[in-house]
C-alpha cells in the first residue's frame, strides 16, 4: 500500500499537468459547460470519421491478406498440361483413346520354312533302318531324316479315312509290291483323291514322319 501511494500521486499529477497543457494549446482555461460542448461538437466528427476510415482500411487489408494466402503458387506445369488439367475427365481421355486407335500393331508373319528334300529312295531308307535295332535307328533318323521332305512317284494300293485325313497306302513299284508308303493328306484333298482307282500313279510331296522295317510314313502331303 505504501509503495503504490507515491505512484498514484505521480500519475494524478501527470494527468493534471497534461490537462493544463492541452487547455493552453486549445485556448481553454477553466472551461465552462458551453465551452466543453462546443469543443466536442468541433472535434468529435473529425475524430469519428478518422476512426471509421481506419476501421474500413483494416477490414479491406484483412480481406486482401486472406485472398493472397488462398491464391495458388506458380504452377510448374507447361501451358498445355495446365489446359488439359482443367478439362473434364472424359475430354482428357479422348486423345489417349484416339492415339490407341491410330496405333496399328502389325500382325505376326510366320517366316517361310524352307523345305529340305532327301535324295534317298524309300528302299534306301528302309535298308538303313533295318541295319540297326529299332532303338538305335530311331535315334539316328530323328536327328538326320525326320522332318525333311521327299518327292516320290507312287502307285495307289489302298485309300481310307483316318481322323478326317485321307490316308493313301502306296508303293514305289507299279506292280504294287512293297515297300509301302503311308501318305496322309488333309481333308481338303478328299474330292481330288476319293475317285482315283487302285494303281493310279501319283507324284506326292510329303514330310517324313517315321521309318520302319516295312515302309515309311509321310505327312502334310500334297500332289505335284
Amino acid at each position: 500500500m505504501l509503495v503504490w501511494l507515491p505512484i498514484e500521486l505521480l500519475w494524478n499529477a501527470t494527468l493534471g499537468w497534461g490537462d493544463e497543457q492541452l487547455g493552453k494549446w486549445l485556448g481553454i482555461t477553466n472551461p465552462t459547460v458551453s465551452q466543453v460542448y462546443k469543443a466536442f461538437v468541433e472535434f468529435a466528427p473529425p475524430l469519428v470519421l478518422a476512426a471509421l476510415a481506419f476501421y474500413l482500411y483494416h477490414l479491406w487489408w484483412s480481406r486482401q491478406s486472406q485472398l493472397l494466402l488462398r491464391a495458388p503458387g506458380p504452377s510448374l506445369q507447361t501451358p498445355d498440361l495446365a489446359r488439359k488439367a482443367k478439362l473434364p475427365q472424359q475430354q482428357r481421355e479422348e486423345p489417349a483413346r484416339e492415339s490407341a486407335r491410330l496405333v496399328k500393331i502389325p500382325e505376326a508373319v510366320e517366316p517361310a520354312v524352307e523345305k529340305i528334300f532327301l535324295s534317298e529312295s524309300v528302299s534306301d531308307l528302309i535298308k538303313q533302318y533295318s541295319q540297326r535295332t529299332a532303338l538305335q535307328s530311331d535315334g539316328i533318323f530323328k536327328s538326320v531324316y525326320y522332318g525333311k521332305w521327299m518327292l516320290l512317284e507312287l502307285s495307289i494300293y489302298e485309300m481310307t479315312l483316318v481322323n478326317k485325313c485321307i490316308a493313301l497306302a502306296c508303293c514305289e513299284d507299279r506292280d504294287l509290291q512293297g515297300p509301302f508308303v503311308m501318305a496322309f493328306f488333309d481333308e481338303q484333298w478328299k474330292n481330288r483323291l476319293s475317285h482315283l482307282p487302285k494303281g493310279t500313279r501319283l507324284k506326292i510331296c510329303g514330310q517324313l514322319k517315321s521309318v520302319s522295317g516295312t515302309g515309311i510314313r509321310l505327312e502334310k502331303c500334297e500332289l505335284k
